[in-house]
């Protein structure tokens, strides 16, 4: 990350069963990195636009939109981690980490919980 990345900072990392390394990273923006066991670079996704904060949120901070829609669409979902987004102090959004069926997803709404997309990570 250092070398290739030098301004990210993390946010999160989490190991996945097959032993890569998820790496979630901001700057100016979040994004996700997977690593392989040895550490080489499989893949970056950016997960936001440019924004000025992010800020980590449990789940019960999310709006319930957002929690109803990963309920519906991913049951039995494990809830990894959550960032919300401002810009100029206003909220923009939410980017939700979740593990669902042995997948990670980012999935991105907005202030008020609509869906506006979802990366496969992992």
């Amino acid at each position: 990350m250092k070398s290739n990345y030098p301004k990210d900072t993390l946010v999160k990392a989490f190991e996945n069963i097959d032993s890569t390394i998820l790496v979630i990273s901001k700057d100016n923006g979040l994004y996700a990195n997977l690593f392989s066991s040895s550490g080489n670079l499989l893949k970056r996704i950016s997960l936001s636009p440019p924004v000025a904060a992010e800020q980590q949120v449990t789940q019960d901070s999310l709006p319930i939109n957002a929690i109803s829609f990963l309920s519906t669409s991913f049951p039995n979902y494990v809830f990894e981690s959550a960032v919300s987004l401002t810009l100029n102090n206003v909220l923009q959004g939410y980017v939700v980490v979740i593990d669902a069926d042995n997948t990670r997803y980012a999935v991105r709404f907005d202030a008020t919980g609509k869906l506006i997309s979802i990366k496969t990570i992992w």
